[in-house]
């Protein structure tokens, strides 16, 4: 629940309301809105307790900032991301931020291939001319 539900759901507990019609309103099992109740009563307050974990560098709108860059050029590769999101924002975050933000929208970065593709039948036709002109082969 948002901070605006909880804040609701406890003013029509206040108001008088039971904690099924309250559930019921705000389509939540009962036991939700007794912890809510429990949980005012014990801290005076509904607001989300302090979790464990390292914070999070990037707020919701540069996670979206990520995500719409690389939906409009797939060819971007996380450094690029990386590199328009310090320029945009001034936020810096690594390039492994970057693939996390993608990975949790279903999308990858683009990884440049290192290589020349070659078929099989380059492939033979380069080594042949290999063995034609380097000084190593030659025989004298």
């Amino acid at each position: 629940m948002t901070l605006f539900e909880r804040q609701r759901a406890v003013g029509m507990l206040e108001a008088g309301m039971s904690l099924t019609d309250v559930a019921l309103q705000f389509i939540r099992h009962v036991s939700t809105i007794h912890r809510l109740r429990h949980r005012l009563q014990g801290t005076g307050s509904v607001k989300d307790r302090p979790r464990s974990g390292r914070p999070r560098k990037t707020t919701p709108r540069e996670d979206r900032f990520i995500v719409t860059s690389s939906r409009r050029n797939r060819r971007y590769s996380s450094r690029k991301l990386m590199r328009l999101l310090r320029n945009a924002t001034g936020t810096r975050v690594s390039d492994q931020s970057v693939r996390n933000r993608l990975h949790s929208a279903r999308l990858k970065a683009c990884r440049p291939y290192v290589g020349i593709p070659l078929t099989l039948r380059h492939r033979q036709e380069r080594r042949q001319w290999a063995l034609a002109h380097c000084r190593w082969t030659r025989r004298q």
